[in-house]
């Protein structure tokens, strides 16, 4: 927007991920969500709400929230393949089902946002966390075996909302070698890499790396980019 002299003034930054998207779906036939635009404006961790109500009454914009992303879960890493042949295809379908009210595709991304929020109460909830990190078992802490749940809980409801052949044999084993090594990993979005947290630390994540080596596969540990945008932090009720 820079570019062509486009301010806050004149395009709010809230309306750039919907732009964005517009144009990538009417312009160039690209299936795709909010997500990825919303990072990409806002920079850093960010918390997102779809809520159909409060997008309806904010003209399609999401409620987004700031992550002070040392509360992070750590360490985290991005596996991927550099040959992601089934990157792209992940939406097939589902969006077309969705918007005709298909009762088990509104159910399985209701418990989607599901995980996140209650992700978002691991993270942010101080008295729990405390609790929580108090409480090990095998070394590890409550909360981060609580995460680990979720993010592998969250890779089965979209495994059962897009289907095996949608999601692709590399996503799939992706995956799998994740879980192998007692590692929580989800698909990053429209495919050819999941984002894995090691709850036992970086003596995992070299396991990890090994196994995904011998397989064709990258880990490379997470690192977040800066914050562009101000938001408010995020926030849970207590």
């Amino acid at each position: 927007m820079d570019w062509y002299g486009v301010d806050e003034t004149m395009l709010p930054y809230s309306a750039h991920p919907q732009l964005v998207l517009s144009v990538e779906a009417g312009e160039l036939g690209i299936a795709a969500g909010l997500q990825d635009r919303v990072v990409q404006v806002y920079g850093g961790a960010v918390h997102m709400d779809f809520n159909s109500e409060y997008m309806q009454a904010h003209g399609g914009v999401g409620r987004y929230s700031r992550i002070d992303t040392s509360l992070l879960p750590q360490p985290l890493y991005i596996m991927y393949s550099k040959n992601p042949s089934e990157s792209g295809k992940v939406h097939s379908g589902v969006k077309e089902r969705w918007m005709a009210g298909d009762p088990q595709v509104r159910s399985l991304m209701s418990a989607v946002a599901e995980c996140g929020d209650e992700g978002l109460r691991l993270l942010l909830l101080p008295q729990k966390i405390r609790q929580l990190e108090a409480e090990v078992t095998d070394g590890k802490s409550r909360r981060d075996l609580a995460l680990v749940d979720l993010m592998n809980r969250n890779a089965d409801l979209r495994r059962a909302l897009f289907g095996d052949g949608v999601l692709g044999s590399k996503n799939l084993r992706m995956v799998e070698l994740a879980r192998s090594v007692g590692a929580g990993a989800n698909y990053t979005g429209s495919g050819g890499a999941v984002v894995v947290f090691c709850p036992e630390g970086d003596s995992q994540g070299e396991v990890l790396a090994a196994a995904a080596k011998a397989e064709g596969f990258t880990l490379e540990r997470v690192q977040v980019g800066p914050e562009r945008v101000p938001l408010p932090p995020a926030a849970v009720e207590d």
